[in-house]
């Protein structure tokens, strides 16, 4: 049987979070008693899956000193090293052959109470990609112009809630798609 396999994208270097991540990665900044990336593996590793792989770059070192090979949560943890920024995603070109069908995908900084299993085991095979959004409101303090070509006031909005589903930074995505990247 395939092993259920989670990419955890743990390489960017943090720079919203600055001055603290020029000294600790983000996936290292504690949330309660815990770093953001322990909570993440224990949650994978309670939704069943038994293998993770870190995307490092940036403080590669800590976040692989820390984690170990993750047997302290019954997990394989194994690294991917990016030597120079490959941007969100693009470590998944470095991947090697994968011995699953799909592969979770998460960022590493992405706290949620989503089950990452069920999400997993929902992904159709036939779609090269699941995207799990959230959606937002965006409530605008002012009123809202919109103008015809000549500048004439077309319609007035006064203080609009804007509704889009935004990204969680957290993906499913097929062994075929992940081969033509």
């Amino acid at each position: 049987m395939p092993e259920r396999r989670a990419i955890v994208l743990a390489g960017g270097e943090g720079s919203r979070l600055a001055p603290f991540t020029f000294v600790i990665p983000k996936p290292l900044i504690p949330i309660g008693e815990l770093p953001i990336i322990e909570i993440l593996i224990r949650q994978l590793a309670h939704r069943g899956f038994s293998a993770v792989t870190v995307a490092v770059g940036h403080h590669a070192g800590l976040i692989e000193t820390f984690c170990g090979d993750g047997s302290r949560w019954n997990v394989k943890v194994d690294y991917l090293r990016e030597h120079e920024p490959l941007g969100t995603a693009g470590c998944l070109g470095l991947l090697g052959h994968l011995d699953t069908d799909r592969l979770l995908v998460m960022n590493g900084d992405t706290l949620t109470d989503m089950d990452m299993g069920a999400v997993y085991a929902a992904h159709d095979a036939r779609d090269a990609m699941t995207l799990c959004v959230r959606r937002r409101e965006l409530a605008l303090r002012f009123g809202v112009v919109d103008q015809d070509r000549a500048n004439r006031l077309e319609t007035y909005t006064e203080k609009p809630v804007l509704s889009f589903d935004a990204g969680m930074g957290v993906y499913v995505i097929t062994a075929e798609a992940l081969r033509i990247y």
